[in-house]
């Protein structure tokens, strides 16, 4: 008979990412992790955010930024969003080893990041190949701008008509009225 085993994954404590509605979000940057697949060509940071405000004023959503060559934009806006001097403190700088890369690049970028907040457009990802969906980061803002983008997004009017229909159906009286007559 073999006895329960406490595993690795009770050491797991980092919050699950939230599935939350299409939107503006405010978020708070709560942690970053290094995430090295194979140093230096696939090199990436996964951020963690608690969510601040937004159409569901709670949750946790998390993003990559990748440190590929030239594929650096979203790690950018990012930092561009808290307001981090990238194109003095990185810009064309080089991390020799993954050894300093711990300290030099993703420890500063979590002793100086961690709790600024930003806003994000969320929106879900296409579905995997097990048909799950979930909240992605599409767009960076700085938290100041967050007001600007919630309005335009999150109030949008929801629409009370018909914008294409085959059978004549206009506004949702008549579909109601058409369907107590027995369609």
């Amino acid at each position: 008979m073999v006895g329960l085993k406490f595993d690795d994954s009770l050491l797991d404590t980092e919050p699950r990412a939230s599935r939350v509605p299409p939107g503006v979000y405010k978020l708070a940057i709560r942690s970053v992790k290094s995430d090295i697949k194979s140093w230096p060509d696939d090199v990436r940071l996964v951020w963690t955010f608690t969510i601040r405000d937004g159409v569901v004023p709670h949750g946790t959503l998390k993003m990559t930024t990748t440190l590929k060559k030239d594929a650096q934009f979203s790690f950018g806006r990012l930092l561009e969003a808290t307001g981090f001097d990238s194109a003095t403190r990185l810009h064309g700088k080089e991390v020799k080893d993954e050894a300093t890369f711990e300290p030099r690049v993703r420890g500063v970028m979590e002793k100086e990041l961690v709790g600024k907040e930003i806003a994000a457009l969320v929106a879900d990802s296409r579905p995997d190949d097990r048909n799950r969906v979930y909240s992605n980061v599409q767009e960076i803002y700085t938290v100041t701008e967050y007001e600007e983008h919630a309005a335009a997004v999150n109030t949008a009017p929801r629409p009370t008509t018909f914008t294409a229909s085959d059978d004549g159906i206009e506004d949702l009286g008549e579909l109601a009225k058409e369907i107590e007559d027995g369609w």
